[in-house]
């Protein structure tokens, strides 16, 4: 697939991952919450470095196969799949759970830089995020794709996640929508989840065709 094929392929699965509270959603709303915006700003910065060094990982291990090992893409395709799969199901036993995380604020007060370095280091030891960007890559990458490519993805996925983060803060400012949201995360939780499952399965049955 061209780039704009690929980018309007890799969106949704990407905006759909990032809807459901994650660590760093939670990092975000905690230090938000507690410190106020500046503190949850300094903690969006934190993560996107390191949400960047995992794009910049995989974007080196996937151009290294596609140079060298091409036909290991299809095993990645498919593990990508399967991932998408497992990450969904992930999410759904989280929302079923009667002891999900809730996001409460941190009472202690501390400077913007130890909330930048709580953000990046929640996200930079995360180890399901370099498997969740490879497994994005590969689905829309193949053999004959241009190196390139994975850069624009790369940076189309940190504009995404900056944004998110960013309205985030704002809305969690607005009391009436973070009460909400409350009631209503788990069943939230549960249509991403399910449409991550569909996701997976679609594209298991098309590796190959």
């Amino acid at each position: 697939m061209d780039l704009i094929q690929g980018l309007l392929f890799i969106t949704p699965i990407f905006l759909l991952a990032i809807a459901s509270p994650t660590p760093d959603f939670i990092l975000v709303s905690q230090q938000t919450l507690s410190n106020g915006k500046k503190a949850g700003y300094a903690c969006t910065l934190g993560i996107i470095l390191g949400v960047a060094l995992h794009i910049a990982f995989a974007a080196i291990s996937l151009v290294f196969m596609l140079a060298y090992s091409p036909t290991l893409i299809w095993a990645i395709k498919l593990l990508g799949a399967v991932f998408l799969i497992v990450f969904g199901l992930m999410v759904l036993k989280a929302s079923l759970s009667k002891h999900k995380a809730k996001n409460e604020a941190v009472i202690e007060k501390q400077t913007y830089l130890k909330s930048f370095a709580i953000g990046f280091l929640g996200n930079v030891f995360n180890p399901l995020a370099p498997l969740f960007f490879i497994s994005l890559f590969t689905i829309a990458l193949s053999a004959d794709t241009p190196p390139y490519y994975i850069v624009v993805y790369g940076v189309w996925m940190l504009v995404l996640d900056f944004s998110r983060f960013i309205l985030l803060i704002k809305l969690l400012s607005i009391s009436k929508i973070y009460k909400k949201f409350q009631q209503w995360g788990v069943w939230i939780d549960r249509v991403l989840a399910a449409s991550l499952i569909v996701f997976g399965g679609v594209l298991i049955s098309g590796i190959g065709r």
